[in-house]
C-alpha cells in the first residue's frame, strides 16, 4: 500500500507522488507516516523531511510549516523546501562556517546573537540535508532486499 505526498511553498509545488512512508520533522520529533495512518495535523518544525519511493530515500531540506495527513494524502504545506540532491555541500559548509562566525561576532548583542544562532540552525541542517543526499546515494547500490533487512 501507499500513500500520496504533495509538498508545497508559498511559491508553488515542490514534490508529489506515491510513496511507503514519509517522515516529518515534528515539533515534538519526527514522525513517522504509513498507509492507513490515523487523520491529524502538525506543526513542522525546520528540519529534514524523508519521503521513501520504490526503497530509496528523497530528502528534503524544510523550514516551518504545517502537514495534513488524511486518508492516504500527505499534505506538506512549509515555508520553504530544498531537494537534498540539489543542495552544493560545498556551499552549505561556507554558509555554516560564516553563521558560526557570525555568531561569535555578536555575542554582546542579544538581538544579533538571537538571530546568528537562527541562521546557525538553518545552516547546520540544510549542511545535514545535503549530506543525506550523499548518504541517499549509496543506499541506491544496495538491492531492495538488503536495504529492507537494514531498515
Amino acid at each position: 500500500m501507499s500513500i500520496y505526498v504533495q509538498i508545497a511553498t508559498p511559491i508553488g509545488p515542490v514534490w508529489e507522488g506515491s510513496a511507503q512512508s514519509v517522515i516529518l520533522p515534528n515539533s515534538d520529533g519526527d514522525i513517522g507516516i504509513l498507509s492507513g495512518h490515523v487523520p491529524m495535523t502538525l506543526f513542522l518544525k525546520l528540519g529534514i523531511l524523508r519521503i521513501r519511493v520504490d526503497w530509496q530515500w528523497v530528502v528534503f531540506f524544510v523550514r516551518e510549516g504545517f502537514a495534513q495527513v488524511e486518508g492516504d494524502l500527505v499534505t506538506v504545506l512549509v515555508n520553504s523546501a530544498e531537494q537534498s540532491e540539489y543542495i552544493d555541500l560545498q556551499c552549505a559548509q561556507t554558509e555554516l562556517a560564516m553563521a558560526q562566525s557570525s555568531l561569535k561576532k555578536s555575542q554582546n548583542n542579544n538581538g544579533k546573537t538571537l538571530l546568528a544562532t537562527r541562521q546557525l540552525q538553518i545552516a547546520q541542517t540544510r549542511l545535514r540535508a545535503a549530506e543525506a543526499s550523499t548518504v541517499a546515494d549509496k543506499t541506491r547500490e544496495l538491492a531492495p532486499r538488503q536495504l529492507k533487512a537494514l531498515l
